[in-house]
């Protein structure tokens, strides 16, 4: 995990790191979801539903658009720590640009109001089926009820409420979780690659972090 540092005022943030044996790009976006306390927002998790997980999710369609090249994948850390959610991708260097310019364009989609009442469905389904599958097997359900409950007090008579919760965000609030989260100014982006195959890519920014290795990149 890189030193990302995010917070509700970041501006877009490029960070290269080169390698001169890749050949393929590695590229991470990180972008800030709930405030370091706040555990569990269910709007927050339902637009990350919408964008990553249900069957014909925003993640997937751009997949599609790109006939599937290279991989693409999208996750979330909820600790208290550090919290955020990320996409990363490894790309050939000649989808690299196209691949970014997918994914800024689902950037400004998801920030203006367009999930619809069927995804936010969709959404919670997921989710709700996902709690309640893990409750069947009980090292699975230990691990859960202590992961929720020293977080943000879901103790095991109250996980009804986590789906309770869940059931009720509405159509705005995941909107405007998704507004935040998804916010295409709003984000840092590590870019692990050769610097010579993807210059073309890289002159679109301004003040661009370079390192030579990983290790740099956290100090």
């Amino acid at each position: 995990i890189y030193d990302i540092n995010i917070t509700n005022n970041s501006v877009k943030k490029v960070r290269f790191i080169n390698n001169e044996t890749m050949t393929t790009a590695a590229l991470n976006i990180y972008m800030k979801t709930t405030e370091v306390g706040e555990f569990w927002d269910p709007a927050v998790q339902m637009a990350l539903g919408v964008c990553y997980e249900i069957g014909h999710s925003r993640l997937e369609e751009i997949r599609k658009k790109m006939n599937y090249a290279g991989e693409l994948y999208g996750g979330w850390e909820q600790s208290n720590r550090m919290p955020y959610t990320n996409i990363s991708a490894f790309i050939e260097y000649s989808n690299l640009d196209k691949l970014y310019s997918e994914l800024i364009n689902e950037f400004n989609n998801l920030s203006n109001n367009t999930i619809t009442k069927v995804e936010l469905e969709k959404a919670k389904d997921w989710r709700i089926n996902k709690n309640i599958n893990q409750l069947y097997d009980p090292n699975t359900l230990n691990g859960h009820v202590l992961y929720y409950y020293s977080q943000n007090g879901y103790s095991l008579e109250k996980m009804e409420y986590m789906i309770d919760d869940i059931q009720a965000v509405t159509l705005e609030e995941v909107n405007a979780a998704a507004k935040k989260v998804f916010d295409p100014e709003n984000f840092i982006m590590v870019v692990n690659a050769n610097k010579d195959s993807c210059s073309i890519f890289l002159n679109q920014f301004e003040n661009i972090e370079y390192y030579e290795t990983k290790d740099e990149i956290n100090k």
